[in-house]
């Protein structure tokens, strides 16, 4: 039975259908989603109370890729985050985990999640999170009240302005209750650096010597940040101060970043400077400095020695090169191929680009078009001469030839039909 031919009934109605059903087929939720979710493009919903999970779902690498947004509600067997939970939820924006048992977040837990911004830990068994969890993200919003958080130096680093730390209570060892924004702790403080020399500038092959002092309890751990460092360098490290030696200073590691950071478990402190390292200006296709000298359609005239001159507070120098474009076309009658070339190398010269091709092709146009202008003329000229052996009558009358006249080949040259 054809749907489509006219008069079967297959209307807007029958279209529909069919697209709904497409749609259908194309659309379908993860088959790998717990029967306690639901799994859509972008997000899961995890809030049924009946059937508990006891970690995140774990679908197709591809079907984590697409999900922004986790919901998990509710769920009493749900107990931790852990190293490789989130891995390949690499796009997740918004997190909620809240009214479950969850006692434990790994330091790396969010480690592949660095689009999170909204975390939501509310109502859970919390009794701790470490800084190091979420400081390598930019959190917008981090909900933790309701959770049994211990008035330790761990949890320090959660006190802020913030309305929501503010009203953050922890727990002593007794059981009562305080506001964490106004806990102090004796043997708790939050790390202090300070960087000497605060900025360097010297000439390249220079050494200097960089030292980063530390303090803060429980005692600080000490690490130098850079760039990769083309310079010689040393790290001696004693106690609270570290030192950083570099010696013959490389003009490759001008504007490199040097950070001192200093952390324990109260939160972190870093210092850091640019090097600004001078030297003498030397001319070379590897430095951060072009420029260009462009001619247009030189010819001999422009033949010569060219020379490049630059120079700094620190020093100059100069690059000579001979540029030969062309042949003098009325003197020279043993020209050869033009060179580039550069005297202060020992480069074999290069040619010079080919256009002899370009040349050739509009010479030989033109000799083409020359000829057949030519024999157009040719034709003209002698058209009107039987040169076909054919006899010209037109101007015979009809009687005298007993021929009637037909019609003209070329120019006046007619076509003779014989009269029976």
């Amino acid at each position: 039975m054809n749907l489509l031919r006219p008069g079967s009934g297959f209307g807007m109605a029958g279209w529909r259908l069919v697209c709904a059903a497409v749609a259908l087929a194309l659309w379908r939720p993860a088959e790998s989603c717990p029967a306690a979710c639901t799994c859509t493009g972008v997000r899961i919903y995890c809030a049924d109370t009946e059937r508990s999970i006891a970690a995140f779902p774990a679908l197709s690498e591809p079907e984590m890729e697409n999900i922004t947004d986790i919901y998990i509600a509710n769920q009493s067997s749900f107990s931790s985050i852990n190293d490789k939970d989130l891995t390949f939820y690499r796009n997740l924006r918004n997190l909620t985990v809240t009214n479950t048992r969850l006692t434990y977040v790994s330091r790396q837990a969010f480690q592949n999640n660095v689009k999170l911004q909204y975390l939501n830990l509310k109502d859970n068994n919390l009794s701790s999170l470490s800084w190091k969890t979420v400081h390598h993200l930019n959190i917008s919003s981090l909900l933790l009240s309701g959770n049994p958080l211990q008035c330790s130096c761990e949890n320090m680093w959660m006190r802020g302005d913030e309305s929501e730390a503010a009203e953050l209570m922890c727990v002593e060892e007794g059981g009562k209750r305080r506001h964490l924004s106004k806990l102090t702790l004796p043997n708790c403080v939050v790390p202090t650096v300070s960087l000497h020399p605060k900025s360097v500038t010297l000439m390249a092959g220079s050494n200097i010597t960089l030292t980063c002092n530390a303090s803060g309890m429980p005692t600080p751990d000490l690490n130098w940040i850079t760039c990769p460092l083309n310079s010689s360098h040393e790290i001696v490290t004693t106690g609270q101060t570290s030192i950083l030696r570099l010696k013959d200073l490389s003009s490759l590691d001008n504007e490199c970043k040097i950070t001192c950071s200093s952390d324990n478990t109260a939160g972190e402190s870093e210092a850091s400077l640019h090097l600004d390292i001078h030297c003498e200006l030397k001319i070379s296709p590897k430095h951060e400095y072009h420029g260009c000298l462009q001619l247009d359609n030189p010819t001999h005239i422009n033949n010569g020695e060219y020379t490049l001159l630059a120079s700094n507070r620190y020093g100059r120098d100069r690059k000579v090169i001979n540029a030969h474009f062309m042949h003098n076309p009325w003197n020279d009658t043993t020209a050869t191929d033009s060179l580039y070339y550069d005297p202060t190398t020992d480069d074999t010269p290069l040619e010079p680009p080919e256009d002899r091709v370009a040349v050739y092709v509009v010479v030989g146009i033109a000799v083409v078009t020359f000829t057949g202008f030519v024999l157009m003329l040719v034709v003209l000229k002698f058209g009107r001469n039987s040169k076909f052996g054919i006899k010209d009558h037109s101007n015979a009358p009809e009687e005298e030839t007993g021929l009637k006249s037909g019609f003209v080949l070329f120019h006046n040259v007619p076509v003779e039909v014989v009269s029976r």
